[in-house]
């Protein structure tokens, strides 16, 4: 499947040619066409890039899909709105930040890289458990972990952690993650280290440290699958994916 495409209910609702309640009856009783080939499913995906739909005879003009990487800083928030915090829209012009939606989210108290989109596939699917997208996260300890000590952290990480639930969050059974700790020369203990996770549970690498008697004072994401952070973005900052960065993704997704 294109994860890059559309399906062709929310373009025709984008445009106001239909509701999206309505869709299906409107593409059975019009002629609708993709490429020149009648369809009758209003689920039908279309890539907004390179296909071309008519309605009855008149071409329905196409909204370029969008691809955003930004480095959110700390205390602000992926919803669409909050009294009591920044959200990721406050960053955007209004025009663009309306049709915009977070793929994933980081909570108000981590930072680093969230991609954001106006296409639903791409975002389902790079949400959904099944892509198995690797995410790299930069993390500090309240406590620093003893060399002696750090093999037995590596090992729950790699076999998996029996996570008991928190607030809104379920308890789980971790999936295989790397963990590696940042060790200078001479230092007998470290308080800095990196996370590879293929899931994304509420507040996950937070609760697998506290499962283990630590506390994560700063989390930051670094990458998602092989797209890293751009060095250049402040925080708050954004910019589009390149060409080579959404192969990338394609190949991951």
């Amino acid at each position: 499947m294109n994860v890059f495409a559309q399906p062709i209910d929310r373009i025709l609702c984008k445009n106001k040619i239909c509701s999206m309640r309505n869709a299906p009856s409107f593409i059975r009783c019009h002629e609708v066409f993709v490429n020149g080939m009648r369809i009758k499913d209003s689920r039908f995906l279309v890539d907004t890039e390179t296909d071309s739909i008519f309605v009855d005879g008149v071409q329905i003009p196409m909204q370029k899909n969008i691809y955003i990487m930004m480095n959110k800083a700390l205390n602000v928030v992926c919803s669409k709105a909050s009294d009591s915090h920044k959200v990721l829209y406050d960053f955007f012009p209004s025009e663009l930040a309306k049709d915009l939606h977070s793929c994933g989210r980081l909570d108000a108290d981590s930072t680093g890289l969230i991609f954001l989109t106006n296409n639903g596939t791409f975002s389902h699917f790079f949400e959904s458990p099944e892509t198995h997208l690797e995410k790299t996260y930069s993390v500090r300890l309240k406590n620093p972990v003893l060399i002696s000590e750090q093999e037995e952290y590596i090992k729950a990480f790699k076999s998996g952690i029996s996570v008991p639930p928190y607030k809104k969050g379920e308890a789980f059974v971790s999936k295989p993650a790397q963990l590696t700790f940042k060790i200078a020369d001479g230092d007998i203990d470290a308080d800095e280290c990196t996370v590879v996770i293929s899931e994304g549970k509420y507040r996950q690498i937070r609760r697998m440290f506290s499962v283990l008697g630590n506390e994560v004072v700063a989390l930051k994401r670094l990458s998602i699958g092989h797209v890293e952070l751009d060095p250049n973005l402040g925080e708050n900052q954004w910019r589009e994916l390149s060409g080579e960065e959404m192969e990338l993704l394609e190949r991951n997704l």
